[in-house]
């Protein structure tokens, strides 16, 4: 009876572990990604702007006196040259969407059709000083744009967020405290819609440690107030709207508010290094690189952890989505660059020192070349 026993238990615990789904195996890809060229950045001490991607092409300016954009043929390294473009040198950020490169100047929104070449203007923030405002991000969403601004000065850091109808450059919306005893600070904006259909904007006034959401549809105006202890990024547009909720990344926390009421609906608290997170979504998942260098899945409804690795404890830097493969170079004095795989966190792509020096990821063109960029460009076929 004894044996039995023992051998109805063996035959039970062999059933269960044989119904047991396993973790899945972690292997890097075969082939790796190959070496197709490596060119010497164009006048690398007058570089004016960020690079940046369109299609088969890579961009950035240069020219200190005689501004011109860079174009690179990302199949073989091939330059050319555009004409004198007026204001390239004041230019900090540009933002591609579609076939539309964004940028601010002095106090105007632009937009360029990459496709056609031409430029038009979308909005102005009609500010008096001459200089205008500087170093801002435009956030384009469903005929709209929001540009954030702060003035060129270092003497005067004010702030101001205006949100405008591309069609017919009419402001809809301006956030700014003319107040010269107040340093606003402001966080990048985001613009979507709530579960009933309003439009919203939302950001970080970081001042004042205050998560702003303004209901254009409604016109009303909610004030949630964030932890004292946290930090926000705002060059890392670490705030989202989707499906009716804003997605907020701290530093070392990730918030889920209803953008209706801002009723909180989960926080997820992780690590306490001060390093810059980044939050994106990627097939309604939400991806949090925490500062701490841990990469993790999170149910966007719960904020449940559906997996979660440290890939590389240093952090992560120059991030770019291809498909299902995240790719980043680590923060070492020689990155690395590193390809995870977000559907189970594992890692597919591991290139050792591929820039011979401090640099990172540029990005992925439309045919599959990924692009670093150091004292050169360099290019690997995926």
């Amino acid at each position: 009876m004894h044996t039995i026993k023992i051998l109805v238990a063996f035959l039970l615990t062999a059933s269960f572990l044989g119904a047991c789904k396993k973790s899945p195996t972690c292997q890097l890809n075969e082939p790796a990604p190959v070496f197709k060229w490596s060119v010497p950045i164009e006048a690398p001490d007058e570089r004016l702007t960020n690079f940046f991607i369109h299609g088969n092409e890579l961009y950035y300016g240069i020219g200190l006196n005689n501004p011109q954009l860079v174009t690179v043929n990302t199949l073989d390294g091939s330059s050319q040259f555009s004409p004198a473009w007026e204001g390239l040198d004041r230019i900090d950020n540009f933002y591609v969407d579609g076939d539309y490169l964004y940028w601010n100047y002095r106090n105007d929104i632009w937009r360029r059709n990459l496709a056609q070449q031409y430029n038009e203007k979308i909005g102005a923030i009609g500010y008096e000083f001459t200089d205008g405002y500087n170093e801002g991000h435009i956030t384009p969403f469903e005929g709209l744009a929001a540009g954030y601004f702060h003035e060129g000065s270092m003497a005067d850091r004010d702030y101001a967020i205006g949100l405008y109808d591309m069609a017919s450059q009419q402001e809809l919306f301006r956030y700014q405290v003319n107040d010269p005893q107040v340093v606003t600070n402001l966080g990048d904006p985001a613009i979507g819609r709530t579960s009933s259909g309003d439009t919203v904007i939302t950001f970080v006034e970081m001042t004042k440690k205050n998560l702003m959401i303004f209901n254009l549809s409604q016109k009303n105006t909610l004030q949630i107030p964030l932890p004292d202890d946290d930090l926000y990024f705002p060059t890392l547009r670490n705030i989202h709207i989707r499906n009716g909720r804003v997605f907020l990344a701290l530093r070392f926390r990730v918030f889920c508010f209803d953008a209706s009421t801002g009723a909180k609906l989960w926080e997820l608290q992780e690590g306490e290094k001060i390093k810059g997170s980044i939050l994106r979504f990627w097939d309604d998942r939400l991806i949090f690189h925490s500062n701490s260098g841990i990469l993790m899945s999170l149910d966007p409804n719960t904020g449940q952890i559906l997996w979660q690795n440290e890939p590389d404890d240093s952090g992560a830097s120059d991030q770019v989505l291809i498909g299902n493969i995240l790719y980043y170079s680590t923060n070492h004095l020689d990155p690395d660059i590193l390809g995870i795989d977000l559907s189970d966190g594992c890692m597919r792509v591991h290139l050792v020192d591929p820039l011979g020096s401090s640099g990172g990821i540029i990005g992925v063109s439309s045919n599959g070349t990924l692009l670093l960029g150091s004292a050169d460009l360099i290019a690997y076929k995926l």
